[in-house]
């Protein structure tokens, strides 16, 4: 692998990290919000546990994967962040008028 190409793979797996990185952050917050209801949903719970497990399987798989697989991963979790974001500082806001 080119030097130039290896300095594009080690970008896009830092942008990817992020990406998975803050999708796992997400599940962390939404997990406590769970946690300090009178009677937390174990449904959502397990599900949040299980996303965050998965997520998490995927950013430690991001070193040995190619542009190719890391690009993929670019494209399909980067609109998911930025929705999850936006409603995230939606109910943030909610509960705090």
């Amino acid at each position: 692998m080119s030097d130039q190409n290896e300095e594009i793979l080690n970008q896009q797996t830092e942008r990817a990290e992020d990406i998975l990185g803050g999708l796992i952050s997400l599940r962390s917050a939404w997990m406590g919000d769970e946690h300090v209801k009178a009677i937390p949903d174990d449904g959502a719970l397990s599900r949040l546990l299980d996303e965050q497990s998965k997520f998490l399987q995927l950013r430690k798989n991001l070193y040995v994967m190619n542009l190719e697989e890391v690009n993929q991963i670019i494209t399909t979790y980067s609109a998911q962040l930025k929705d999850e974001q936006l409603e995230r500082a939606t109910f943030l806001k909610s509960r705090n008028t």
